[in-house]
């Protein structure tokens, strides 16, 4: 495939972006497994240069490169890290209703620009399970009918099959890659919390092993049975969107959310969560659960009380978190992590730029994000 060049646009910021219309778009070779002894690099630049390719050949001693050697130490003492799982993105209702704004030509460029080979190739995705603070308004998939503890009421939304399905449908049919597929939910049915709002914070009722907590575990397998029915099998869950943040925000929480303690987390896992899924076909070997799904500085006092706890640590396959209190004081929090249990894995699952006024919003062609932490 024949490469498109980029058309540059500077906004002043720092460096230049690509232009992307109807008429044009810049696009990327196909990524392809090089012979032994040759390595393909990718280099952008503010300058303007972007994904530019170049090739390595290894000699004896050294890469070769343009006349010159560049020697490479590898230290075979040192373990091997943990895979990556992969790169990906979420298909919030926010990302729907923006895509589905384009032009039908250029919604099927920007899904092929991410998920497709002469794209970056995403293979991961997170769904919002029910409303977010990515969503026009809070709502869950079972509002109507109070006290629904067998959710015979249970329904995915407009929102699933106008903004979220189809766009997953479409990356899944242009991505050469087994697209893997997470779900977080940000609030249970009002009804089930103890403030009786989806927004707000709050705790569900009473504690693990109840009918409230049971009814929230069966609220996420109804979850995963809906997705399924539309086609598309989900990987992996988070048991719950920043649950820690409303301690920070406190009850002016706006959107969608609920609050855990590591605690409360690991007695829902071993009573609740993780037999629930065992038993209806979702357990660790099939659907995958993830803790946390909160900051950085959190996640070392996360794993300590659920890893710790072998009847919850043995339903949980890895670790989430978020970037935005990332720095480098608690990148330590990372090791920690992973020498607590190295069988399980560490992923970041969001990382984005909220508009916040003229002093905090995403200024084209600046790199001040890719440089963060």
């Amino acid at each position: 495939h024949s490469r498109l060049p980029c058309v540059h646009r500077d906004y002043g910021n720092g460096g230049t972006v690509c232009v992307c219309d109807e008429s044009h778009c810049d696009d990327l070779e196909a990524i392809h497994k090089t012979d032994k002894q040759v390595v393909t690099v990718y280099e952008s630049s503010r300058s303007g240069h972007r994904l530019d390719k170049s090739v390595l050949n290894f000699g004896q001693n050294s890469v070769q490169k343009a006349n010159k050697s560049v020697t490479i130490n590898v230290d075979k003492t040192q373990p091997l890290y943990q895979a990556i799982i992969g790169f990906g993105g979420a298909f919030t209702d926010a990302a729907g209703i923006n895509i589905k704004s384009l032009p039908q030509i250029l919604q099927k460029r920007l899904i092929e620009d991410y998920f497709g080979e002469t794209g970056i190739e995403y293979t991961l995705g997170r769904i919002p399970i029910g409303g977010s603070d990515f969503s026009i308004h809070a709502y869950s998939y079972d509002d109507n009918y109070k006290n629904d503890f067998e959710l015979k009421h249970f329904n995915l939304t407009k929102e699933d099959f106008n903004d979220k399905i189809p766009l997953i449908k479409a990356a899944k049919q242009v991505s050469k890659h087994d697209l893997r597929l997470f779900g977080s939910p940000w609030s249970p049915p009002a009804w089930m919390k103890n403030n009786s709002e989806l927004n707000h914070g709050g705790f569900l009722i009473d504690k693990p092993g109840g009918k409230y907590y049971k009814a929230f575990a069966n609220y996420l397998v109804k979850f995963l049975d809906a997705y399924k029915a539309q086609g598309l099998p989900i990987w992996g869950i988070t048991i719950e969107n920043e649950p820690a943040s409303t301690f920070i925000i406190g009850n002016l929480h706006p959107w969608n959310s609920l609050s855990f303690t590591p605690e409360l987390q690991r007695d829902f896992l071993k009573l609740d969560l993780g037999p629930i899924m065992s038993a209806a076909g979702y357990g660790p070997n099939v659907t995958r659960v993830m803790i946390c799904d909160d900051q950085r500085p959190f996640i070392s006092q996360w794993a300590q009380v659920i890893y710790g706890d072998k009847d919850a640590a043995q339903y949980v396959s890895g670790m989430a978190y978020h970037w935005y209190m990332n720095d480098k004081s608690n990148l330590i929090n990372l090791d920690m992590v992973n020498n607590l249990d190295p069988t399980k894995f560490i992923i970041s699952t969001e990382a984005c730029e909220t508009w916040q006024g003229q002093a905090s919003r995403l200024y084209l062609g600046s790199w001040m994000l890719f440089e963060r932490t």
